[in-house]
């Protein structure tokens, strides 16, 4: 144990960091892991995208938004496209009937197409029912908004519980649970520091999923929330040590950590400085 603290303080120059880096960790290794505990949702909606593939909803989230339609479904729904919004691009499954040896016809897949549709964020027109969910006063909100990041409330949809889009500046939150903010904060932090389109996708999210594991315990100081990250983690590791992958991305894992605790230092710094 004294040996394993030595490697993490000497990875992790943060002594908060390497505190609650080294705490983790030892819980990985020695298996005194916590059961995974439910994560909450917001309601699901009875969205056209709820029918969609996987691939398609997450096209549509990382373009910032939680819903997207063609633009007669728009005006089905009592609203229209403003002028010069420019569309997103699904993959439509392109079918043709094909008549079978008994004369029957079927429909065959042969293939996909562009299909256009139209974020909610570019039509005005009728209320719809999902918008303006409420979301919790999160531990380090104002880092996102010094960042220039909104963070907004989505439907549920699947098991996907959060979203961040760079190119739309946001964080989009199908779950009113911190860790799952710290985990869209996280990548939010790594995509700042020039890092995120550096990494494949198994090293991003075990960057983003242990970093919010730190936050929830320099936040709260508790581990009941950490067979939430171990479990994320270990669908990502696959067979290979948990520790040692962490181990490997740590430094990634401390740049971030430092970005998002020095952000809120600096605000709180100029908060007191103005009240003076």
């Amino acid at each position: 144990m004294k040996q394993s603290q030595q490697i993490y303080k000497k990875v992790c120059e943060d002594p908060r960091i390497a505190e609650a880096t080294n705490k983790i960790l030892e819980l990985f290794k020695t298996g005194n892991v916590p059961e995974t505990i439910a994560i909450l949702t917001h309601p699901r909606f009875n969205l056209p995208s709820n029918k969609w593939s996987l691939r398609n909803r997450l096209i549509m989230y990382l373009q910032g938004t939680q819903d997207a339609r063609g633009f007669l479904m728009w005006k089905e729904a009592g609203r229209k496209v403003k002028a010069g919004s420019k569309a997103i691009y699904i993959l439509a499954p392109k079918i043709i009937k094909q008549e079978k040896e008994d004369g029957e016809e079927e429909n065959k897949l042969i293939g996909f197409r562009p299909q256009a549709v139209f974020k909610v964020e570019d039509t005005d027109g009728k209320p719809l029912d999902y918008q303006n969910i409420e979301i919790p006063k999160f531990r380090f909100l104002e880092v996102a908004k010094e960042w220039g990041l909104k963070v907004e409330g989505i439907g549920f949809v699947s098991n996907y519980y959060g979203a961040y889009s760079s190119s739309e500046k946001k964080i989009l939150m199908a779950s009113p649970e911190e860790e799952v903010y710290f985990h869209e904060l996280s990548h939010a932090a790594h995509d700042r520091i020039g890092l995120l389109n550096k990494r494949n996708k198994e090293q991003k999210e075990i960057i983003a999923e242990f970093s919010s594991a730190v936050l929830c315990y320099l936040v709260n100081k508790t581990t009941d929330r950490l067979g939430n990250a171990y479990a994320y983690l270990k669908s990502y590791c696959g067979d290979k040590d948990i520790n040692k992958e962490v181990l490997n991305l740590i430094s990634d894992i401390e740049k971030v950590l430092k970005l998002i605790l020095e952000t809120e230092r600096s605000i709180k710094e100029n908060l007191e400085v103005l009240a003076c």
